[in-house]
């Protein structure tokens, strides 16, 4: 996997963070959605891997745009994605 650059995931990975806060959490949103079904997609799909700065604003910026079933799960994940962030930088 050397070959594949540090820079090149970072931007294959910023790809997949912009489709899942803009396109992905729209969809989910539905009415056509169950509500169930709605909240496992939407922690399912959630980027964690992605566990930057970038993703925390993200998260904090649509949190409240997308519902109760999807906005609960983008706060939660972006709470847990923040510990874990700090927990990094108290043993950096």
């Amino acid at each position: 996997m050397e070959w594949y650059s540090r820079t090149a995931r970072q931007s294959a990975a910023a790809g997949y963070r912009d489709r899942y806060f803009g396109a992905a959490l729209a969809s989910l949103a539905r009415a056509d959605v169950p509500s169930g079904r709605r909240r496992q997609l939407a922690r399912l799909l959630y980027p964690a891997t992605l566990c930057d700065e970038a993703t925390v604003a993200a998260g904090a910026a649509v949190a409240g745009s997308y519902g109760d079933d999807c906005g609960v799960v983008v706060a939660q994940q972006t709470a847990i994605m923040r510990s874990v962030l700090a927990a990094r930088s108290a043993f950096a």
